[in-house]
């Protein structure tokens, strides 16, 4: 057993996180540059956003589309389009990585930021950023090639939690104070784990173990709200970090304490794969498995990846975004469907199905 416990011990990995608030496409939000840090951004009215992929028969995207050809309904009632964004307008993407993932699957985070970077349009922007960073580098895309990618001279600061789900609130805040077409993608196993592990035993035979995890601010299920209400759909790269001992479940051969600290992550493991699956899909984006365990440590990138970006920023390059703005007087945490119809026939419509209102942020 006490040779167990380093391998326990490695299970226990660093971790950070943002967060999300609603989204409004108001022009008069400032640009991110001009953000200070520690400012928040408001908004009076709460614009809910619908980003919207238009697909044929035959899986092309339908480009050039324009407001008149889009009916957005709430709970089966149709409802004003407010904001309209084509597929022509730029794009600003948030390419968030867990800190964990960056140690052991993507080293050289910022040369594959630049390299996403290349694949998206003039005048599209990419922001990288990191868990429990607190500032973040900006790319513009100007021209074509790796010379076309320009970094933007100045440090914009932010504040970033260290938790999983501060960190992704703090990303949806972040993104809301952005006018446009936008996305986030992030890099992350979904764990949310514990800084410290005790474990106290007497011949083999557990007696007690307690977990200390960083504090939070923000929740698993208030995350997944804000992200419904966002027009910035998530793109999870998904990464598997299971060690053999957790992904095959507990051994007889191990003693009581071992066991016990084996089912205790794959619980936290069955939890994260869950948050992850929710915040694509409830955003409107989409998941991506693209590395497991057996991938660690590697410099190259994991298995997956590259097919992901091809897909995402081909998506992101023809993505509609729609907003409208809801009926007063809905009660707080109602869930509410959504449905995108296209005055064209034989196409297939993409977009976010629901979303859950929610008070204003004091």
């Amino acid at each position: 057993m006490r040779a167990l416990y380093p391998t326990l011990l490695l299970g226990i990995f660093v971790i950070n996180s943002f967060g999300q608030a609603p989204q409004t496409a108001s022009p008069k939000h400032p640009r991110p540059e001009e953000v200070g840090e520690g400012d928040i951004v408001r908004v009076d009215t709460t614009l809910v956003g619908v980003p919207v992929t238009v697909l044929d028969r035959e899986g092309r995207f339908v480009p050039g589309l324009k407001r008149e050809d889009f009916h957005i309904y709430e709970d089966g009632e149709e409802q004003p389009i407010a904001y309209f964004a084509p597929v022509e307008s730029n794009v600003t993407v948030l390419l968030l990585f867990d800190d964990f993932v960056v140690k052991n699957f993507v080293k050289n985070y910022r040369e594959a930021a630049r390299a996403f970077a290349e694949r998206l349009g003039a005048g599209d922007k990419v922001l990288i950023a990191r868990f429990g960073d607190s500032k973040y580098e900006i790319l513009t895309k100007v021209g074509e090639g790796p010379a076309g990618v320009r970094k933007d001279e100045r440090t914009v600061k932010w504040r970033f939690g260290r938790g999983i789900h501060d960190a992704i609130d703090a990303a949806i805040r972040r993104m809301n104070g952005i006018p446009g077409r936008k996305a986030i993608l992030l890099f992350s196993d979904g764990v949310y784990r514990p800084d410290t592990i005790a474990v106290t035993e007497a011949s083999g035979r557990l007696l007690s173990m307690s977990v200390t995890k960083p504090g939070e601010t923000a929740t698993a299920p208030g995350t997944i709200i804000e992200a419904e209400e966002s027009d910035a759909p998530f793109y999870v790269m998904q990464y598997d970090t299971t060690w053999d001992a957790v992904r095959y479940g507990p051994n007889p051969k191990y003693s009581e304490a071992g066991n016990a600290g084996i089912v205790m992550f794959r619980n936290e493991y069955r939890i994260a794969n869950e948050y992850l699956h929710a915040l694509a899909e409830k955003s409107g984006g989409r998941l991506y498995q693209v590395a497991s365990g057996t991938h660690l440590h590697q410099t190259d990138d994991p298995p997956g990846l590259p097919q992901a970006w091809t897909q995402i920023s081909a998506e992101l390059l023809q993505q509609y975004s729609l907003g409208y703005y809801p009926k007063p007087g809905d009660k707080a945490k109602e869930s509410h469907q959504i449905k995108v119809r296209v005055t064209m026939p034989d196409v297939v419509v993409r977009s976010r199905t629901s979303y859950t209102s929610v008070p204003s942020r004091p």
